[in-house]
């Protein structure tokens, strides 16, 4: 069964951010940090604007990459007021 393509990682990834921003409510935090596993991968985070973390090496992963929590809430504000 194939499932790439038919949003499925965007509405997981979507609800992820939602979580990450409630739980920060209570816990603090900074950002969301990922592993992305191969080239698709990042340029799947890098769509939601994540950025890598620190430089890799050509060829190495996963590559890992944040993406800043007040980011998150600005994208969801905006969301919000579309």
């Amino acid at each position: 069964m194939r499932v790439r393509g038919q949003g499925y990682g965007e509405r997981l990834l979507l609800d992820a951010h939602d979580r990450a921003l409630e739980i920060s409510e209570h816990a603090g935090g900074v950002a969301v940090v990922v592993d992305a596993k191969d080239e698709a991968a990042a340029a799947f985070y890098a769509r939601f604007g994540y950025q890598e973390l620190e430089t890799v090496a050509e060829g190495r992963w996963p590559r890992r990459m944040f993406l800043a929590l007040a980011d998150i809430r600005k994208a969801n504000e905006e969301a919000v007021g579309e």
